[in-house]
């Protein structure tokens, strides 16, 4: 008779393992629990249950079976501490889940998934620290069954859910198979009740997740491998799940799907997320080749054909299983794991594309329970996630959430040399908010550049400081999610300072352009004074320079001075006459002896005025000319200044001055400037007054 009920127990436990091994785990729980009945302390049996809740996404009783039998040396194996740990995790027994994590972690050290829990664990000040900076609610649409994996639509949002509206139910956990529904809103963000979004998406298996782009006129689903009719299965006779595309044809309907090429029946492709442009697919998978159970991966598209899928790597993927991959405007990649760490069961996570590196989003984002399939609004201010926190039995919710957080602005802080406006490189940044500075430290690259993370409409000071510098600073307060500011820093040096001024009609002291050049030094500092008639310039000490000031339309001028006093300093004013066409221009104390046209020492002095503006303004030709007073015989007279004309010109040539530049003319008596013409009485002074010499502008 004993024998008997024994072989009666063994038949129960057998058909329990049948059903598990179709991966029909709610049935076999019942099973196991029938042959349990007569053989209360089969532990083996106790741990075929563990294992049942566990796929069945059950942590209470997980924790409660595994209880049963992790003392037992002879039957569990290291992964059983570590099923065991993430049980007591989602059921709230932090303490005694990190006792077993610890245990696996030692037992198997090539697994750095306890790890990475206990490091969280210990550190849940950290994972905890936004809890206020959200507003989180179940969205309206949630049924009495799982909903989750929301995506944007139009204007209101497509999900998956169990909500049993198909025939047949899934073995797993005899749910009803998924399927997907369109949630409209209103202009009020308000969301309507939800209908099957659309008969040739859906079929009578799983669908969902999916994704659309261009501009929701296309979309790539996941769905079970189901075509023509028929459902695939793999060698081992399980139906995969794979991927499949479908766009809005010229009816508006939605046409037959295309599989994805590198779907296979033997593993699964699925959670796509796919770029406006429809060029890359993010998705996963658990292909051969990867870190653990289903990983992270992306393809590229190059005309019409898809690329091979890349893993995208260690960094990301882990041991367990990353999933629901979601895309912030091709930058930031969102994504749910359950292998590095956290608060349990799945986590969202956040991570640059550019750089790798991958953080929680801690609570409430993150729960002691599965929380997943994050998608947010472009500017991060809200979103949705699933998670089965508060569901009935296991069954996920959607949520939506609204960021408490202040808007952060990214803010380019570029520091330059005030003078040559060089990219200054480890400048120290600080900043100040109301007068307090922050705790935050920033240093410039090689480019003179550092990003600094700011609130929107929050006042700032930038603070910037390098040796050899004079500290600078700026005030800025962001309005955009990217700006740019330029902090220019003199160098620790005197200070020489000038004016400029334009002396023309209509004119203002604006657009001068000052050169300055080392004496000896090849590079030259240029600078545009505009607006001002002020201008600096920041330079070492004991040094010889020469400063050139030019306008279009103006004379420009040079000249020279040094700093070898040490000190500040400031130059002569310098004022630009405008040039003006055929204009005479006296110039003062030019001499010649009685009846003579040699230059003399005095009157080359005053001729080299003249040299000194035309090299300043070497575009200009002139018209040297030579006057006499009335005294004297007309054509004497002519001849006379005709000679003078010609040799001051040849003085001036003879300083380097182009011969091209400069024509001689002697007018004689013909323009007096006043009334001594012949036979009229005048001074000595009003005959001095014609003998003059002059020069105007012809060209420039």
């Amino acid at each position: 008779m004993v024998s008997l009920d024994i072989s009666a127990q063994s038949k129960k436990e057998a058909i329990g393992d049948k059903l598990m091994n179709q991966y029909s785990f709610a049935a076999a729980t019942q099973a196991y629990k029938r042959a349990l009945d007569g053989d209360i302390k089969n532990e083996r049996i106790k741990l075929k249950l563990a294992e049942c809740y566990r796929m069945l996404n059950d942590p209470e009783n997980t924790a409660y079976w595994y209880g049963e039998v992790i003392q037992s040396k002879e039957l569990q194996e290291p992964i059983d501490k570590y099923y065991y740990a993430l049980a007591l995790i989602g059921t709230g027994e932090v303490e005694e889940a990190q006792k077993w994590f610890d245990a696996y972690s030692k037992e198997s050290p090539g697994d750095d998934r306890s790890l990475k829990y206990l490091e969280q664990l210990n550190n849940l000040d950290e994972l905890f620290k936004d809890s206020s900076m959200y507003l989180l609610k179940k969205a309206v649409f949630n049924s009495s069954v799982s909903d989750f994996g929301p995506t944007y639509y139009k204007k209101g949002v497509v999900f998956v859910s169990a909500r049993g509206e198909k025939s047949g139910t899934f073995n797993w956990n005899e749910s009803a198979f998924l399927d997907l529904y369109y949630s409209p809103s209103n202009s009020l963000g308000i969301y309507s009740q939800p209908y099957p979004f659309n008969k040739s998406i859906n079929t009578k298996y799983h669908e969902g997740p999916l994704s659309f782009f261009d501009n929701g006129k296309k979309v790539v689903v996941t769905r079970n491998n189901f075509e023509e009719g028929k459902l695939g299965k793999s060698s081992k006779g399980v139906t995969n799940l794979k991927l499949y595309f479908s766009s809005i044809d010229g009816e508006g309907e939605w046409s037959e799907t295309v599989p994805f090429p590198f779907n296979s029946d033997e593993y699964s492709v699925g959670h796509p997320c796919i770029n406006e442009e429809g060029t890359t697919l993010y998705f996963i998978s658990d292909m051969p080749g990867g870190y653990g159970g289903t990983d992270l991966y992306v393809s590229h598209k190059t005309g019409n054909d898809w690329g091979e899928p890349r893993n995208l790597g260690s960094v990301l993927n882990t041991k367990g299983n990353e999933m629901f991959p979601f895309i912030h405007k091709n930058k930031t990649l969102y994504f749910a794991s359950n292998g590095h760490g956290g608060l349990g069961g799945l986590d969202n996570y956040i991570s640059d594309l550019s750089n790798p590196t991958v953080t929680n989003l801690g609570y409430p984002i993150n729960s002691a329970k599965d929380d997943f399939g994050i998608i947010v609004n472009d500017d991060k201010t809200e979103g949705f996630i699933s998670s089965n926190r508060d569901g009935l039995k296991g069954a996920d919710d959607i949520y939506h959430f609204e960021s408490l957080k202040p808007k952060i602005a990214s803010i380019q802080v570029v520091v330059v040399d005030s003078i040559q406006l060089e990219p200054l490189p480890n400048v120290s940044i600080k900043m100040e908010i109301f007068g307090k500075e922050t705790n935050d430290d920033y240093t410039t690259n090689e480019n003179g550049e550092v990003i600094i993370p700011m609130e929107f409409n929050r006042q700032y000071k930038v603070l910037a400081s390098k040796a050899e510098f004079r500290n600078g600073f700026k005030y800025v307060i962001p309005k955009k999610e990217s700006e740019k500011i330029l902090i220019k820093l003199k160098r620790e040096c005197l200070a020489v300072k000038g004016i400029v001024q334009v002396k023309g009609e209509g004119y203002k002291s604006d657009s001068v352009l000052a050169v300055l050049t080392e004496k000896g030094a090849l590079s030259r500092d240029t600078l545009w004074i505009t607006g001002r008639e002020d201008y600096e310039f920041c330079l070492e000490p004991v040094k010889e320079y020469n400063v050139r000031l030019s306008k279009e339309k103006f004379f420009g001028q040079s000249f020279d001075f040094n700093t070898n006093e040490g000190k500040p300093l400031y130059l002569a004013t310098v004022v630009l006459e405008e040039i003006i066409l055929n204009k005479a221009i006296t110039l003062e104390n030019i001499y010649y002896d009685v009846s003579r046209w040699e230059i003399r020492n005095d009157a080359a002095q005053e001729l080299n005025t003249l040299v000194s503006l035309l090299e300043d303004n070497p575009s200009i030709e002139i018209e040297l000319g030579s006057h006499t007073d009335s005294r004297g015989n007309d054509v004497y007279n002519l001849n006379l200044s005709k000679k003078r004309a010609h040799s001051a010109a040849e003085y001036i040539v003879s300083q380097g001055i182009l011969s091209t530049r400069i024509t001689s003319r002697g007018y004689g008596e013909t323009n007096l400037i006043n009334k001594c013409s012949d036979g009229v009485n005048c001074t000595s002074e009003e005959h001095q007054a014609n003998r003059r010499t002059e020069f105007k502008v012809t060209k420039f």
